[in-house]
């Protein structure tokens, strides 16, 4: 599937991902692109400014509570009749669960759905360095997937040197400058940053932001990137028909007999777990011989984040009884 794709990422946190982020977003709606936009991992509050910009729903892409093949259909989903979907990375690059693994970091989301990621370097008391840094954040892994940088907090007077610089020493593009706009930085506060609604001037800070960027970040670049990515690939669902996918979101009795029929072939370390309702869930787990656990997940915040059944991780379930309940969960 042709979907055009690009990840906006960073080093670390705090480098101005979501500013940026926000206001390369509604550069694009200035001159009248359409985009649709993503975040890495379960955070709601970014997504909630994707929404001030663009001014419908941002979606959340989570390969630790959505799988991988759950990134992958929501992001085709979601994106599909957008002129570009743009996914807001999380963290630094890398930085995954537990402190101490890229997985479900925005590294892992690029991975997943083969996006060209576009790196956020905060410039600021900064200048030759910025190239060993970017070279250690393209050479960490061999399919990074990194393509270009945007510098962040940088003087117009220095961007000229500093890009020609990084494009000749690590042979990546330099996609534009921002320089510092503290009259446009997005307010932080213990757990994430405040509320669009908590801030009167939100939508004219982003404004302000994408006015900047339509004179120095690349826009056409960046949507040229986007257009050169590979085709998403689509994984087909094993031995269920779209019709009884349908029919088990919405008759219980058929998936009580879907439960009976995995119970049959699950290993007892099993755990499956469910969003439906807490009747649902007792009626569901008396069906449920093999497994060694039901439990029930109700709605994340935003509630649109986690429509699944999802097989933990570390379960003893074959692949392909795994990904067949997997594809199932995408629709009930």
């Amino acid at each position: 599937m042709k979907l055009p794709r690009i990840l906006i990422t960073a080093m670390r946190s705090g480098a101005g991902k979501t500013m940026l982020t926000c206001g390369i977003l509604k550069a694009m709606k200035m001159q009248e692109i359409n985009p649709a936009s993503f975040k890495c991992g379960p955070d709601y509050i970014d997504p909630m400014f994707h929404k001030t910009v663009i001014g419908i729903s941002s979606y959340n892409l989570d390969s630790f509570l959505c799988g991988e093949n759950g990134v992958r259909e929501i992001l085709k989903k979601n994106g599909a009749g957008a002129d570009i979907s743009v996914m807001e990375g999380v963290m630094g690059y890398y930085d995954g669960i537990a402190g101490i693994s890229s997985e479900a970091s925005a590294y892992d989301i690029a991975r997943i759905t083969d996006t060209p990621a576009v790196m956020i370097l905060d410039c600021k008391g900064l200048s030759v360095s910025a190239v060993p840094c970017i070279q250690g954040f393209l050479h960490y892994k061999e399919d990074s997937r990194i393509k270009g940088v945007i510098l962040n907090r940088l003087s117009p007077m220095m961007y000229g040197r500093m890009k020609e610089m990084i494009e000749v020493q690590t042979g990546i593009k330099v996609y534009g400058y921002v320089p510092v706009m503290k009259d446009c930085a997005l307010e932080s506060r213990y757990l994430g940053l405040k509320l669009p609604k908590e801030r009167k001037d939100t939508e004219d800070k982003l404004t302000r932001l994408g006015e900047q960027i339509l004179k120095s970040v690349d826009i056409a670049g960046l949507l040229e990137l986007a257009e050169n990515a590979p085709e998403l690939q689509e994984k087909k669902t094993q031995g269920y028909t779209s019709e009884m996918v349908e029919n088990l979101a919405e008759n219980l009795p058929i998936k009580q007999a879907f439960y009976e029929k995995i119970s049959q072939v699950v290993k007892p370390s099993t755990i499956i777990a469910t969003n439906t309702s807490g009747l649902s869930i007792n009626i569901l787990a008396q069906s449920v011989r093999g497994a060694h656990r039901f439990i029930g997940m109700h709605w994340f915040n935003p509630p649109h984040l986690i429509p699944l059944i999802e097989i933990i991780k570390g379960d003893a379930t074959d692949d392909n009884t795994a990904q067949m309940i997997y594809d199932l969960s995408l629709k009930i």
